[in-house]
């Protein structure tokens, strides 16, 4: 069964669907974005965004949440 992780950015609050074992994965034409939620409490604590060139980018909660 797929879930709804919350994702908290400064101050507006977004669902996310699709989510399943804590992460929710999406793909474009741009790369892999992925939003995990790292301790089970339904909330986004982590964003990944990955090129088809291999660049990365992590960004962990205290980076967006104010």
């Amino acid at each position: 069964m797929d879930d709804v992780l919350d994702f908290f950015m400064d101050g507006d609050h977004f669902e996310i669907p699709n989510a399943f074992g804590g992460e929710a994965t999406f793909y474009s034409e741009n790369g892999i974005l992925v939003f995990a939620d790292l301790d089970g409490d339904g909330t986004v604590d982590q964003v990944l965004h990955t090129d088809f060139d291999g660049h990365s980018q992590v960004w962990n909660k205290g980076m967006w949440d104010d």
